[in-house]
């Protein structure tokens, strides 16, 4: 006996309520504001170009505030990266106070634990090598001793 398997469906789409919302949802959330921005640009398009028609604007102030407007986000920005440079500074400086006594206490550390590490490394290693000098005059003494010869009578 056979069985069959049931492969589960997608919902039924209903594209009329669907592309309704849809629609509305693209209109008012990218064509809207779409239209928006290249109606501003092109009205800021027009201001710049209204100074060169003889009609009285003065384009050098216009040109300071356009340098107002491009320069204001950074100078937030500016300023953080400024505090924080001067917060550095001024850790650096109080760090430098202290850290001459600390590093002078850490480098008393160091040589204590250099001094221990070589005083309990010769007493593990003494052991060692008095037994190889006693193996290696051991071994020079049987070469010097004269061994026996054997006669040939």
């Amino acid at each position: 006996m056979e069985q069959k398997t049931f492969l589960p469906q997608p919902p039924a789409d209903d594209n009329a309520a669907i592309s309704k919302d849809r629609k509305k949802q693209l209109i008012w959330m990218i064509w809207f504001p779409l239209i928006i921005s290249i109606l501003v640009m092109l009205a800021a398009a027009v201001l710049v170009c209204l100074p060169e028609l003889n009609t009285g604007i003065d384009t050098e102030s216009l040109g300071s505030l356009s340098f107002i407007w491009v320069s204001a986000p950074a100078i937030p920005i500016l300023l953080v990266l400024v505090a924080l440079a001067g917060a550095m500074v001024y850790l650096l400086a109080k760090f430098l106070a202290i850290l001459p006594g600390f590093f002078h206490k850490v480098q008393f550390y160091f040589n204590f634990g250099a001094r221990k590490t070589r005083e309990y490394s010769d007493k593990i290693a003494s052991p060692i090598i008095s037994a190889k000098s006693y193996q290696a005059s051991a071994s020079q003494l049987s070469k010097i001793s004269p061994k026996p010869t054997k006669n040939k009578e």
